[in-house]
Order: C-alpha cells, then structure tokens, then sequence
C-alpha cells in the first residue's frame, strides 16, 4: 500500500519514512536509530521505480502501530491514517498501469494470500486494506505485526516516477542495493554513498526546472536566439537524460572510500547473492535451491519458510530434509 505516488509525496512532505516489520522482525528495529543514513527505494513489485530519497535519521524509530491498532495520541498515526484513508477512498488516485502484483507464488506464505484473496495489485491490496475506516484492522494480517516510522532530514528525494532502478558506479566499486520489501542495513563505502547521491541529486534538479516556466528557464541560461532554437530541437529521451546524469557522476567522483575491510569480489547478482548466502553460514551445496527459489534475489530470503525447502534436491542430488531446512532458515532469520 506504500507503493503510490501520493503515499510516497506524504512521507517526503512530512520527513518521514514508514517500514512494516513481521513478527520475527522485532530486532530489525536497531537500524532506525538517530544519526543513521537511510536510503528509500520503491522497487518494482510494489509499483515502484527504484531509490527516491536519502537522508540521515533525526529520531530514533517509533512503533505506532501493532496488529492492526494505531497508538493513541500519536499525532503522526492519526495523519498517517487520514492520509492513507483519502488516498485509497478515492477511485481518482488509481494508478493508469498496474502490471505489478504483490504475491510470489513460489513461497508458500504468499501463496497462501492468494489462496485468501487472490492475485492483486499494489492499487487493490490498499483498498483493501484503506477503504473505508475499519478495514485496516479487519484484514491485518497478523496482530503481532506492527509499522513503525523514522522522522528523516533529507539529503536529496527525486518523485516517485523519477525513481533510480539502476547505478552506475564509474570507477567507484559497486554496491548491493536492497529493496524496500524488508529494511536491510549495507555497508557502503564513502564513495559509494556519494555516487548514488549526486544521481539523485541529478534527478532532483531536473524535476525542479522542469516545475519552472519555459520562458524563464530558458532565459535564465541562455540567450532568445538559443532558447528558439532549443525550442525546435526535439526533446531529450529519458535514456539520454540518464546517461549525462551517470556521466556527470563518474566525471565528479573524487571521494574517498573507506569501510569495513571487505573486498566485494563481484558486482554482478549471481555474486552477490552467493556472497550473502556464505555470509548467513549456508553451505554451497544449498545455494542453487535459495537462487531458483527467489530468482536471484537477497530480498526475498527473508521470506523463505521450511515447507518451501523441504524436499528440494540438492547440488549432491539429495532431498532436503526437515532439520536442515529449520537450521537453513534459522541462519537466515538471523543473519
């Protein structure tokens, strides 16, 4: 439900950031502490198109909201409902495309909500759940679930079509950029941070002339004749536009890295996923099932229960059974 331009143009006008947890998700509040930098990204699968903001954390995380029930005298939680209720109460705000859908029927969790209440798109799922004013609380999933908010200072926020789906890092090491689905805590080198910044920055100042009249930003930097002749030259495709912006970046990346120590030995996804799995303690032969299972995505681990592993084969050809599927995703639980 926060995949929606309005929703995303509230939490950027307000300075806030929303992130649901589960319920084994208690512990992933540590990383919404004051002084943390934050990147937001809306990925595709809640109808997104990539990173639209980054900032620092200005206060620490605030649980407002567990199992459906929103903390009384919380006057964020009370614009956040009116926000979300005006939002989806009105057929006006429906998105023209919606080819996203919000359930991976490869896991047996998701597959359940389908069997519930069927395939859906980012639009419907918060009308169901933003209709009207009880139909939160009525189809909360579960009532140890809970929404909990960061008050954020930004540093740049693009709009929500002028999402970044993609970085190019110039001579800057790559990172791995993790969706929104589930809060993730990177480490990312100084200049990584900064290439991923002067993009978004990049965007944001497009957006900003773009809201200016056309007579004045073309006098502002450049003379009558050249403006009428800019006026007849076609107008740049957004590929164009975001290879200047990727040139620009590469041209000002001067900073330094620092980090933890770590090599980062492969930027491709394949790498990184393998990399994660090692991190979490999950053996090799494992690996080939976890990557069909979440199509190469990190993201998705978290949501990997025992019914979806056991039985897979192995690399060895030999089926999972029930103890190494609890122990797989025990590790990954925690990691």
């Amino acid at each position: 439900e926060h995949g929606h331009p309005k929703v995303w143009d509230f939490f950027r006008r307000s300075g806030k950031v929303v992130v649901p947890f589960r319920p084994d998700q208690q512990t992933r509040t540590k990383f919404l502490k004051k002084d943390e930098d934050i990147i937001v990204s809306i990925p595709k699968s809640q109808g997104g198109y990539g990173i639209v903001a980054m900032g620092k954390i200005i206060e620490d995380g605030v649980i407002f909201e567990t199992g459906g029930s929103f903390k009384e005298g919380n006057v964020f939680a009370e614009t956040y409902q009116q926000e979300m209720l005006r939002i989806y109460g009105d057929v006006a705000n429906k998105p023209e495309l919606a080819k996203s859908r919000c359930f991976n029927k490869q896991f047996k969790a998701h597959s359940k909500g389908l069997a519930a209440s069927g395939q859906m798109t980012p639009w419907e799922y918060g009308v169901k759940h933003w209709g009207d004013n009880g139909a939160w609380y009525n189809n909360r999933w579960s009532r140890e679930a809970f929404l909990a908010y960061v008050s954020v200072q930004w540093a740049a926020t693009a709009r929500f079509e002028d999402g970044i789906s993609a970085i190019s890092w110039g001579k800057v090491e790559p990172a791995q950029l993790h969706q929104i689905s589930s809060i993730a805590h990177p480490k990312f080198t100084r200049g990584q941070w900064g290439v991923i910044l002067r993009q978004l920055k990049a965007r944001e100042a497009r957006q900003t002339v773009l809201k200016r009249p056309a007579a004045v930003a073309a006098a502002s930097s450049m003379s009558k004749k050249h403006a009428l002749k800019a006026a007849a030259e076609p107008a740049p495709t957004q590929e164009k536009k975001d290879a200047e912006e990727t040139k620009s970046a590469e041209l000002e990346d001067t900073s330094p890295k620092v980090g933890d120590g770590e090599s980062v030995a492969a930027s491709e996804n394949d790498g990184w996923f393998a990399k994660g799995l090692t991190e979490a303690g999950i053996e090799g032969r494992y690996h080939a099932i976890l990557k069909q299972l979440c199509h190469g995505s990190l993201d998705y681990l978290m949501d990997v229960e025992e019914s979806d592993l056991q039985g897979m084969l192995d690399d060895a050809g030999q089926p999972m059974t029930h103890p190494v599927a609890r122990g797989i995703v025990r590790k990954l639980r925690t990691r």
